[in-house]
């Protein structure tokens, strides 16, 4: 599910702008012309509830306790935000997603905190509508993408 929600973002954001990052193996969808970025996450149970304060499910690393940190000193300086973001680069928004017994529930948030790899504070949450599992099936159309072939030699 990650993989395809990030092959979709991508896809879906292309025309306006938006690049694919994978510096340092942390894959983001990038708008460098607006100083923006998204990564993709599973989230807990409360992911896509207004209300309670959602979080990762899995712990996160290094990339993203950075990004959150660049939010962060985005706001501290706010009057010099232009060359600040010329020097840290970009806001890092997360688009959280739940799979729930029923739904799937999705929310955009701006992360401000994190302890011990879990996102525990939120600047701004855009809660998306759920989208009900049911038995109707729903197809993502995967872009149409060139196969690549890899040479693999055997090392003497």
């Amino acid at each position: 599910m990650w993989a395809e929600t990030v092959a979709v973002l991508r896809e879906q954001l292309r025309p306006e702008g938006w690049i694919k990052s994978d510096k340092g193996n942390y894959e983001l969808t990038v708008n460098e012309k607006e100083g923006l970025a998204i990564v993709v996450t599973t989230g807990d149970d409360a992911t896509g509830m207004v209300g309670p304060t959602p979080s990762n499910k899995c712990p996160k690393g290094i990339n993203t306790a950075e990004a959150i940190e660049a939010n962060n000193q985005l706001d501290m300086f706010s009057e010099l935000l232009q060359a600040i973001e010329e020097a840290q680069g970009l806001t890092t928004w997360v688009l959280l997603m739940h799979l729930a017994a029923n739904e799937v529930r999705c929310e955009l948030s701006l992360p401000s905190s994190i302890s011990s790899g879990k996102i525990n504070g939120w600047k701004e949450r855009i809660v998306l509508p759920s989208m009900p599992l049911d038995d109707d099936s729903v197809e993502i159309e995967l872009p149409d993408l060139p196969d690549i072939e890899v040479p693999i030699k055997k090392k003497a």
